[in-house]
């Protein structure tokens, strides 16, 4: 035998012979659960019904105290609202779901919204519109030098100069006719077309040509500037001359110009408005 094991088993043999408590081992040993001692007098207490007199403060098991312990600084808080709102102060402001929501501007921008509130409370009209209502004319554009050119060399010769100021919103398209004064077979056009404030536009330019002796009704388009997108677009049709004007198999017959269509778009801007500056020179 194990001389520890024997030891223990002299032990509990003297305090047999004394009369003393042994404690059971093995398969006769106490198998009671020995409780926490503080659980224990807690127990015995509500046994006794010593809860009928006193209130128990603290739950035990599933139904334990879950209350949530606010944070210090967020517990003063809480109570100073509180105060204020027992004494009859209103001026508290709400949380979480209908808390102030309300956005703060940018103090340039707040400046510039009040002097232009201020001109509108004055009687002052000229205040401009912003957003998709935005007002798009410009007085002096950078386009107009361009234009005092062409029209000084149409006065001195038998030119003449058309300038045209095209507005097109978010996402619009526009198109802009000009019809062939001359003869169908003879006259020039040159054209000269700019989206200001350096965005971009898309510009498609087609002529409506009628073949020779064709019925009044019959015509169809020549595509002068295929679709492109950019800032400045040039170019000119001269109908005695262009070879897209020819007939197939017989060159000495031209089809006859009856207008120039500019067609603009603006659809892939969906926020942005543009100004389109168009000059157009005729021979």
């Amino acid at each position: 035998m194990d001389p520890t094991l024997a030891a223990r088993f002299a032990r509990q043999k003297e305090k047999l012979e004394r009369g003393e408590d042994v404690a059971e081992i093995g398969s006769k040993a106490d198998q009671k659960k020995q409780l926490d001692p503080v659980l224990a007098q807690r127990w015995e207490k509500l046994q006794a019904g010593k809860c009928l007199e006193t209130v128990v403060n603290d739950e035990i098991g599933s139904i334990a105290d879950k209350t949530v312990k606010l944070d210090p600084v967020l517990a003063k808080r809480w109570s100073k609202q509180q105060e204020r709102y027992e004494t009859g102060v209103c001026d508290i402001p709400d949380v979480v779901s209908v808390a102030d929501k309300s956005t703060k501007l940018d103090p340039v921008l707040a400046e510039r919204w009040a002097a232009a509130h201020e001109r509108m409370l004055t009687g002052n009209s000229d205040v401009p519109e912003v957003g998709s209502r935005a007002d798009f004319s410009r007085k002096d554009t950078e386009f107009s030098k361009t234009f005092a050119k062409v029209q000084k060399q149409a006065k001195q010769g038998t030119s003449e100069a058309e300038r045209c100021h095209l507005q097109l919103s978010a996402g619009q398209k526009t198109e802009h006719t000009v019809p062939w004064e001359s003869s169908g077979q003879s006259g020039r056009l040159q054209w000269s077309a700019v989206a200001l404030s350096d965005l971009t536009i898309d510009l498609e330019v087609c002529a409506v040509v009628r073949p020779p002796s064709a019925a009044e009704g019959e015509v169809s388009e020549v595509i002068l500037q295929r679709h492109a997108r950019g800032g400045t677009f040039v170019g000119s049709l001269d109908a005695a001359s262009d070879r897209r004007l020819a007939v197939q198999g017989d060159k000495k017959m031209r089809k006859e110009v009856v207008s120039v269509i500019f067609k603009f778009s603006n659809s892939f801007s969906w926020f942005t408005g543009k100004e389109v500056e168009l000059v157009l020179l005729k021979d």
